[in-house]
């Protein structure tokens, strides 16, 4: 609830300051040309107007009649919006914003002219409200796709079966083999990170962090505590958010591809949070044949991920050099 209050703020903030921007910005070209005086109402009174004509156009018509399909009804709507935006400039115009005691900067000549200015402004904030409810709609349309194929993923496997099947497992192990027990309560420790909700795409950092010292565990177990690895944290993981299951991708390629036998060159992991930065790395030596073949799928899809939520906020490098592989991942928290 509390990170719903903060984006519908965070959005309400963005759209306060981009219209603040384009007011100053018109009204600075307006004293370029024109080097009359100021006049305070009938500014806010005008702007106030286009903005109640731009939201009622991308908040309230073409959610109701263009996204549902009722395109007879759209165009009457448009014009009775119009004409509604016309009659309230006009009365603002004639009737009200004299009330203030202030001369009209740009004063009521002609009827002809008023319509043709007030149905040119009109129809110029209803276009750009169209342009802003196209761009938003798609970006709404990317992410609900995206959280039906990642429901449809979670579907495939029943988590409470899985569960229970896996706490059974675990009591009736537990007194035979310690260890064996100890490998099924982590990998039930996975799978339920795997598959829990996250907040708004994202997960606390450091449940990311348990996440990955849990799959350094069970593979440990595997091998018989044998294997070399060094997982380093620097720096404070406490209240910060990321994406789930990215960081993890990068661990999974190392004990994939990369060679956890040699006390020389062990696979190191180092998780270094600078200010509002994370910065994630990862050095391992090859194997000299590859457990297994590479598709390369779930780096890709890690990083259309992280595309799609940081943008140009996130930087990654991999080097592929003779014996050795590393990546680099930098991300604005």
């Amino acid at each position: 609830m509390i990170q719903l209050k903060q984006k519908e703020l965070k959005t309400i903030s963005i759209h306060v300051f981009v219209w603040i921007f384009y007011v100053i910005y018109e009204l600075s070209t307006i004293f370029i040309i024109d080097s009359n005086y100021f006049n305070f109402w009938e500014t806010f009174f005008n702007f106030s107007l286009y903005a109640a004509l731009f939201y009622t156009n991308a908040l309230v018509i073409f959610p109701n009649f263009y996204k549902r399909g009722k395109y007879l009804l759209l165009v009457p709507s448009l014009l009775l919006t119009i004409a509604i935006f016309v009659s309230l400039r006009y009365i603002l115009k004639i009737y009200i914003i004299p009330l203030f005691g202030y001369d009209l900067v740009y004063e009521f000549r002609t009827s002809n002219r008023f319509l043709a200015e007030s149905i040119w402004r009109g129809g110029y904030f209803i276009m750009l409200s169209i342009g802003y409810w196209f761009a938003t709609n798609m970006i709404k349309t990317e992410k609900e796709r995206r959280k039906v194929e990642v429901a449809m993923l979670k579907s495939q496997i029943n988590p409470h079966f899985l569960f229970n099947t896996l706490n059974f497992l675990y009591s009736k192990i537990h007194k035979v083999s310690e260890k064996t027990a100890e490998g099924i309560l982590l990998l039930s420790d996975i799978m339920r990170y795997a598959f829990q909700e996250d907040i708004e795409g994202k997960v606390m950092l450091e449940e990311e962090v348990i996440h990955i010292k849990n799959y350094i565990a069970i593979n440990q177990l595997r091998f018989e505590n044998t294997l070399q690895i060094k997982f380093e944290i620097i720096g404070k993981t406490q209240f910060r958010m990321i994406i789930p299951l990215v960081l993890i991708t990068l661990v999974e390629n190392c004990f994939k591809h990369g060679n956890a036998n040699d006390p020389e060159h062990p696979i190191i992991i180092t998780l270094d949070v600078k200010d509002d930065y994370l910065i994630f790395s990862t050095f391992n030596k090859k194997r000299a044949i590859p457990a297994e073949k590479s598709t390369g799928v779930g780096l890709t899809n890690t990083l259309k991920r992280l595309d799609a939520i940081y943008g140009k906020n996130y930087s990654f490098n991999s080097k592929n050099e003779g014996e050795f592989y590393s990546t680099n991942l930098k991300i604005m928290l």
